[in-house]
C-alpha cells in the first residue's frame, strides 16, 4: 500500500509539474503578445516623431537617410500593431515578433551611430538591450536579442578611430548588457513563481487533497462541457456514482489512517480502469463519480462498469490487512435515461443506493 501511495504522489507531482511547465510557456508568451500591442504603437509614434526631428536637428548630409529610415520605421511599427490587435493567432510568433521590433530598433541606432560617426549615439542601443530584458521573456530569444544589437554596435563602431569616449560607452554597454542578463533571470524567476501560486492554488480549488482526483466542482465543469460537446457530436455521456461498501466498519475497525489509504486506493485503481479522456472525481466522504465521454455504444457504460467491478474483485493489503474492497455503483446518461445535469447525478445516485441494497440482501441471504 505504501507503494500504491509512493506512486499517487510521485503521479501527481509529475502531472503538477508537466501542467505547470506548459503553462508557465504559454503565460510567459502571452505576456510578451500583450505587450508588443502598446510597444510597437508607442515605437510607431516615436519614429514618426523621429522622422520630423532629424529633418530640422541633423546634419544636411543625414537628414534624408535618417527620416526616411525613421519613417519607414514608424510605418512597419504601425503595421505590426494592426496586425497584432487584429490577428489574434499570430500570438505563436510572439516572440520572433519581438525579436523584430527590438532588431529594427537596434538597426536603426547602429546605422545612426555609423552616418553620425559619433560613439555618444550608443546611448540608443543601450536602451534596447535594457529594454530586451523586461520585454523578452524566452532566454533563447533573448540573448539573440542582446548578440545582433552587440554586433550591429562592433559594425557601427569599427570606422571609428579617434573617439575618446570610446572606452567610456564600451564599458557602459557591457555593464548595461550584464544588468539586462541580471533582470532578464529576476523578471522570468518572477512571472515563473507567480503563476506556480496560481496554479497550485487553482489545484487547491479543484482537486481533493487526499486523493489527488477532480473535486466536484471541477467535475461539473467537465460535465457541463462533456454534454455541450455530445449535443454537437451526437455521443452519449455516462455518470457512474459509486460507493464504498462498508466504509464506516473499516475506519472504526482499523483506524482513519486505514480509511485515508483505501481511499487512495479506490482513486487509483478508478484512474487504472478509465480512459484518460474520462474524469474520476471525489465528491467527499467515500463517494466517487465517474464522467464517460463520447460514449459510441450503446453497452459502452456497462463495460466500463464490468471493468470497475472485476478490478475491485481481489484483496489487497492495506496496513497488513487483507482487505475486499467493494463498491455499489449507480449509472445514468445523457441523452436516455434523463435530459438536465441534476436529474443525470440524482438519476445516477438513487440507482447506487438501490445496487447498495441489492448487495446488502444478497450478502444477508447468502448461507
Amino acid at each position: 500500500m505504501e507503494k500504491v501511495i509512493e506512486l499517487n504522489e510521485k503521479s501527481g507531482e509529475k502531472e503538477f509539474h508537466l501542467e505547470h511547465n506548459q503553462r508557465v510557456r504559454m503565460a510567459l508568451r502571452n505576456t510578451v503578445w500583450s505587450s508588443l500591442k502598446p510597444v510597437t504603437i508607442v515605437l510607431g509614434l516615436l519614429y514618426c516623431f523621429f522622422s520630423v526631428s532629424h529633418i530640422f536637428l541633423l546634419p544636411l548630409d543625414m537628414r534624408l537617410t535618417m527620416s526616411s529610415l525613421a519613417g519607414g520605421s514608424a510605418v512597419i511599427f504601425f503595421c505590426l500593431a494592426v496586425s497584432i490587435l487584429r490577428v489574434n493567432y499570430f500570438e505563436k510568433l510572439a516572440y520572433p515578433i519581438a525579436f523584430l521590433v527590438l532588431l529594427l530598433a537596434s538597426l536603426n541606432s547602429a546605422i545612426h551611430l555609423f552616418l553620425s560617426a559619433d560613439i555618444v549615439q550608443s546611448t540608443n542601443l543601450i536602451l534596447v538591450i535594457f529594454g530586451a530584458g523586461f520585454f523578452i521573456l524566452s532566454t533563447p530569444w533573448f540573448f539573440a536579442t542582446i548578440f545582433v544589437t552587440l554586433l550591429s554596435w562592433f559594425v557601427a563602431v569599427s570606422n571609428l578611430t579617434d573617439q575618446h569616449l570610446f572606452i567610456h560607452f564600451a564599458f557602459a554597454l557591457f555593464s548595461s548588457t550584464l544588468a539586462s542578463v541580471v533582470f532578464h533571470f529576476i523578471h522570468v524567476r518572477d512571472v515563473i513563481d507567480n503563476h506556480r501560486l496560481r496554479l497550485q492554488l487553482e489545484r487547491l480549488a479543484t482537486h481533493d487533497s487526499l486523493t489527488g482526483l477532480a473535486n466536484r466542482r471541477k467535475f461539473l465543469e467537465h460535465l457541463q462541457l462533456a454534454i455541450a460537446n455530445g449535443k454537437r457530436t451526437g455521443f452519449k455521456v455516462g455518470v457512474l456514482y459509486c460507493d464504498l461498501n462498508n466504509f464506516k466498519i473499516m475506519n472504526d475497525t482499523y483506524g482513519h489512517e486505514f480509511g485515508d489509504e483505501v481511499l487512495m486506493l479506490v482513486a487509483d485503481r478508478l484512474t487504472s480502469v478509465i480512459r484518460e479522456t474520462d474524469l474520476a472525481a471525489r465528491f467527499g466522504g467515500d463517494e466517487f463519480v465517474v464522467l464517460l465521454t463520447n460514449i459510441k455504444e450503446p453497452a459502452g457504460i456497462d463495460t466500463v462498469v464490468s471493468k470497475i467491478q472485476r478490478e475491485f474483485l481481489e484483496h489487497k493489503d492495506v496496513r497488513c490487512h487483507q482487505t475486499l474492497i467493494q463498491l455499489s455503483i449507480g449509472q445514468a446518461e445523457l441523452p436516455g435515461d434523463c435530459e438536465d445535469i441534476d436529474e443525470l447525478l440524482h438519476l445516477a445516485d438513487e440507482r447506487m443506493y438501490e445496487n447498495k441494497k441489492k448487495m446488502k440482501q444478497e450478502m444477508t441471504d447468502a448461507p
